[in-house]
């Protein structure tokens, strides 16, 4: 008896690590995205993006385009307040509770939301949105009201 709850309580630990790790590594792609955007590092952001990212700020969508490293927006720093967001218990993004970003000569500082996909195994940036408050596969509208976007 003694043997197999040992084993249950190593099993549920290992479990846990596993599961913690995978939301880490989520984390930390998401924080290489923000700051390889923030500052410019193409190199470092075709690691975790996309070939090209959508950013929609207060409605208006902007592209980065890691491929040919152009951005028509640009991350202000700081930035801060990195969560993951699960969706039946899969991590589907990360929210920010506070950033900046410019498009043209306009800034908006708002929550953020980057919802982030799997590529060749490792999780990477695909879209983001600034001012929503909410990770838009929550099924939250930007609004604040509850239910999926039409």
């Amino acid at each position: 008896m003694r043997p197999a709850i040992t084993m249950s309580v190593v099993g549920g630990v290992l479990l846990l690590f596993a599961a913690l790790a995978y939301g880490a590594g989520h984390i930390e792609a998401s924080t290489k995205f923000l700051l390889a955007w923030g500052k410019g590092n193409w190199d470092d952001l075709a690691t975790v993006a996309t070939e090209t990212v959508t950013v929609t700020v207060g409605g208006k969508d902007a592209l980065i385009d890691v491929v040919d490293k152009k951005a028509e927006v640009a991350l202000v720093f700081p930035f801060r307040g990195i969560s993951s967001v699960r969706v039946d218990g899969a991590v589907k993004g990360v929210t920010v509770e506070e950033i900046t970003v410019r498009i043209g000569s306009e800034e908006k500082k708002a929550k953020g939301a980057l919802t982030i996909q799997e590529k060749d195994g490792k999780p990477v940036g695909q879209s983001f949105q600034a001012g929503t408050g909410r990770h838009p596969q929550r099924g939250h509208r930007p609004d604040g009201a509850s239910g999926v976007p039409r």
